[in-house]
């Protein structure tokens, strides 16, 4: 009994060693798909390969009638159906058979003495079939113990996630700018230390940011795409500074689809993604998707729509037909349009870019006054002011057209 016990053991083991494997490849496969529980599995099955191999050795051991061997083959057997996982445990019952049969046999096949022992007295012998039932009973309580255990833990053994896409368009988006702090931290420039880089990294990844940027390239990325943004966009001969970002677009409709196959370099693309990395010094953000509310559609030949003057008074180009207080007053409230954008745009930038923004205003200011005041009559005067406050207005409010 025990030869067949130890058989037994060995068969088990090298099922429950195919049964570890199939565990480890589901736990590998939910790994790869981000399943919640994943690594549980992974760790479920090498547990049932260490005690796959146990039983084999236990089981080898306990053909030659070694007790102690078939308690081991128990042993390892509840212990694997436990941390083995489910698959596995099924083949840890054949195991713990053996290793009964083991524990029974190694005491009845004992090789008996050259003189006939005297017959035993019937209680001798009930009390060796009590020892006995002890064993089987036993064994067998603590293995279904221990498979309900398992069979109730493993139910949620890998668990799919919520869509993230769902998740990500019901998140409410940090107040994390692309330019200023982050754009000087990560341009290649730039004067803050890589240890500074890391440390702001481990600040905002996990962050959900709705942006608007220019596009610099786009690619398939697997059944979505791949978008790299700009890290700079000039308007008039001034520059803003943006993070760079390479974007991974799940699109959700057709229509996103045809948004981002139409990008070209230099459009605005507004999307909304989760950071979940750096790459040479960009952020890498994925999940996104598209937000089609806020699509500026902007490109080099396509320039953005802007707000039409607070004043549309029309400045004909004979000066003798105006009416010079109606002039007066039509360039007091362009220049006090111009005034409130200026202030508006220069709340938005860092430190550095506010310094570049306010000598580019002051060499304006400066044409400014020398294109207008060579005029001799105070008509065309205003009618010049009017005209290259207005032009410099709308130059300013394209500043303020991505996010």
């Amino acid at each position: 009994m025990s030869k067949a016990g130890g058989i037994i053991g060995i068969i088990a083991g090298v099922f429950g060693f195919i049964a570890a494997g199939v565990t480890l490849f589901l736990g590998g496969i939910g790994s790869a798909f981000e399943a919640e529980g994943a690594k549980t599995v992974v760790g479920l099955g090498w547990g049932g390969v260490l005690f796959s191999f146990l039983t084999i050795v236990f089981g080898a051991v306990a053909i030659s009638r070694s007790r102690w061997a078939g308690i081991a083959l128990i042993v390892s057997s509840i212990l694997g159906a436990f941390l083995g996982g489910t698959l596995v445990a099924i083949c840890m019952a054949l195991s713990l058979i053996g290793g009964i049969l083991a524990v029974i046999g190694a005491k009845k096949d004992a090789p008996m003495p050259q003189e006939t022992e005297p017959a035993r007295a019937p209680s001798v012998t009930a009390g060796a079939s009590r020892k006995k039932l002890f064993w089987i009973l036993g064994s067998i309580g603590m293995f279904l113990i221990l498979s309900g255990i398992v069979a109730l833990t493993g139910k949620d053994e890998i668990k799919p996630k919520a869509d993230p896409i769902a998740q990500l368009a019901s998140t409410q988006p940090a107040d994390l700018k692309a330019d200023g702090e982050l754009s000087e931290i990560f341009t290649f420039d730039s004067k803050y230390t890589d240890l500074q880089r890391d440390n702001k990294a481990k600040e905002i990844i996990g962050k959900v940011v709705q942006w608007q940027l220019p596009v610099y390239e786009v690619s398939k990325s697997g059944d979505g795409y791949k978008v790299q943004t700009q890290s700079q966009i000039g308007f008039g001969g001034f520059a803003r500074n943006f993070v760079g970002t390479f974007v991974y677009i799940t699109p959700r409709t057709d229509e996103d689809r045809h948004i981002i196959e139409g990008l070209k370099t230099g459009d605005i693309i507004s999307f909304k993604g989760r950071i979940n990395g750096t790459s040479l010094r960009s952020l890498t953000v994925k999940p996104a998707i598209i937000v089609h509310d806020s699509m500026l559609g902007l490109s080099s030949d396509a320039p953005a729509p802007v707000s039409p003057p607070t004043d549309t008074l029309s400045v004909p180009a004979d000066s003798s037909s105006i009416d010079l207080p109606a002039l007066r007053q039509s360039f007091t409230g362009a220049d006090q349009e111009i005034n409130t954008v200026y202030r508006e745009t220069m709340s938005k930038f860092s430190p550095g870019a506010k310094a570049e923004l306010k000598r580019e205003q002051l060499t304006w200011i400066r044409k400014k006054e020398s294109a207008c005041n060579a005029e001799i009559e105070e008509a065309k005067r205003l009618q010049c002011l009017i005209r290259m406050t207005r032009e410099r207005t709308e130059e300013l409010k394209k500043y303020n057209t991505v996010n």
